[in-house]
């Protein structure tokens, strides 16, 4: 399957962007991941799975 090779290939590897021009030029603030991840599960939980 072409999908695998592609997981294959991009799994095991830290995400690393740079904000420094959005944050910067724009004044965007970024919550933490784990806040944005913690939310979605708990809407996730809240809906029933669904």
């Amino acid at each position: 399957m072409k999908e695998r090779g592609y997981l294959r290939r991009n799994i095991g590897y830290d995400l690393r962007v740079d904000t420094t021009k959005s944050r910067r030029e724009l004044g965007v603030r970024y919550r933490p991941a784990q806040a944005s991840m913690e939310e979605m599960f708990a809407q996730v939980v809240g809906a029933g799975g669904r």
